[in-house]
């Protein structure tokens, strides 16, 4: 139970980073108080994830509800540190509503509090790897998704001359489709290395029709990924059709989400 509460606080505070800078006018004072509950939301969620490695002596990714939080948690981090590095205020502008829906969406299966509170059987160091692994991925996906997402709307900004401030505190054009570009190719790196550990995991493991069809599903998923990697250094992708693939490819990976994880235990 202290799993659930600490997770659906997070799940709260996130919801309460968005609400603060995209309801009325954003103002600096607005903007300090997303800030302060984006933190708290991490804080919670990194209290939850590390009460659970705490609980099982193992990484959050092995059930399907662990890997969605660790995600969620990858993603505001992530997010807090762009915010953090680039000296801009984005935390509760855009990406506070993914890592809400990430976080809290799990939260309303009637399973999740019984599965949180649960210590099944410790996993083989290269399955936790091939987990963290493909957590990473997704997340650096969600970031890129993110990112693509301020694009379109700085780039709809700037073509309606609008000088609200949003419009004046979002990165340039170009931050942002370096951006994008950076975290597609770092999604598509984490997760051939997570296929790759995933393959060793699996060598001394029984193969059945599900595991086949689970690696079948991360291999088109990584294979969207490479393309849009490489056609994003070629130059042939860019701009508001990065942004835009890049959101697709994301909404995509979650969707693919389920049929792998159908499989794990819960």
């Amino acid at each position: 139970m202290t799993t659930t509460i600490f997770v659906f606080m997070a799940g709260i505070c996130y919801l309460a980073s968005l609400a603060f800078v995209n309801f009325g006018v954003p103002t600096d004072a607005k903007r300090r108080r997303a800030l302060v509950a984006a933190l708290a939301g991490f804080a919670f969620q990194t209290a939850a994830l590390g009460f659970r490695c705490w609980q099982t002596g193992r990484a959050p990714v092995v059930t399907s509800y662990e890997l969605v939080e660790t995600i969620a948690w990858l993603l505001v981090a992530l997010q807090l540190a762009v915010s953090f590095s680039l000296k801009i205020g984005l935390a509760g502008i855009f990406s506070m509503l993914p890592a809400a829906v990430l976080t809290l969406l799990p939260v309303g299966c009637p399973m999740f509090a019984s599965a949180m509170s649960g210590t099944p059987k410790a996993s083989v160091h290269f399955a936790a790897a091939h987990g963290i692994l493909a957590a990473l991925s997704y997340s650096f996906l969600a970031a890129a998704a993110v990112f693509g997402g301020l694009y379109l709307v700085q780039q709809k900004s700037l073509r309606e001359k609008s000088n609200s401030v949003t419009a004046r505190m979002l990165p340039s054009l170009q931050t942002l489709e370096k951006g994008t570009g950076a975290f597609v190719s770092t999604s598509a790196v984490s997760m051939l290395a997570s296929i790759v550990v995933g393959m060793f995991a699996a060598a001394d493991m029984d193969l059945n029709g599900i595991m086949v069809f689970k690696f079948a599903v991360g291999a088109s998923l990584f294979s969207m990924q490479a393309l849009l990697c490489v056609f994003s250094l070629a130059g042939a992708v860019r701009g508001a059709r990065l942004a835009k693939f890049s959101l697709v490819l994301f909404i995509a990976a979650m969707a693919m989400l389920v049929p792998i994880e159908l499989r794990t235990v819960m």
